[in-house]
């Protein structure tokens, strides 16, 4: 037989419920921060500078839906570079992501802002696609901001990849 307080808790658990599916998790990248409905891993040092999270958080290398990675260029180390925007992006995608040829443009909205990146195909090693925007930051630094995703994989990472973008933003 159900009493009251079986109904009542029911009810609670009713109302909950959805609001603790919905909790955003945060994830913060050398100070870029973005909200997603599913939790990424918690950042991994990548090299000197580079952080990256992955989605799934458990996911195990090589087998990752969505891999977000973030290389931070403080004002003074882009002084002592001496790099134009260009070269600055180029350096980055070869160095962390091995990508040496010139992807086509694309567009996305990261810190409220339209931004121009490039989107690269790769085979190696395995078909993947790439999305990179090189970021100014409030205090003078930059930031490459990548997305890397297999092309299998493209339909689950897509959503992601907006949910990132939208929500991204200096702390």
């Amino acid at each position: 037989m159900i009493n009251k307080m079986s109904v009542t808790l029911l009810g609670i658990l009713f109302l909950v419920t959805p609001v603790l599916a919905e909790t955003p998790h945060h994830t913060n990248l050398h100070g870029l921060i973005f909200d997603t409905k599913l939790a990424f891993s918690a950042p991994q040092k990548t090299g000197l500078d580079a952080l990256s999270t992955n989605y799934p958080n458990n996911a195990t290398p090589g087998k990752e839906i969505l891999e977000i990675t973030a290389v931070h260029f403080s004002p003074e180390t882009l002084g002592e570079m001496g790099m134009n925007d260009t070269e600055l992006l180029e350096y980055g995608k070869i160095t962390f992501w091995g990508a040496s040829k010139k992807g086509e443009a694309c567009k996305r909205t990261l810190l409220g802002k339209s931004q121009i990146g490039e989107r690269i195909k790769k085979s190696i090693p395995t078909p993947s696609l790439l999305e990179v925007y090189l970021l100014t930051r409030k205090d003078g630094a930059k930031t490459i901001f990548g997305f890397s995703y297999s092309i299998a994989d493209e339909k689950s990472a897509l959503p992601l990849i907006n949910d990132v973008s939208t929500s991204l933003r200096e702390e």
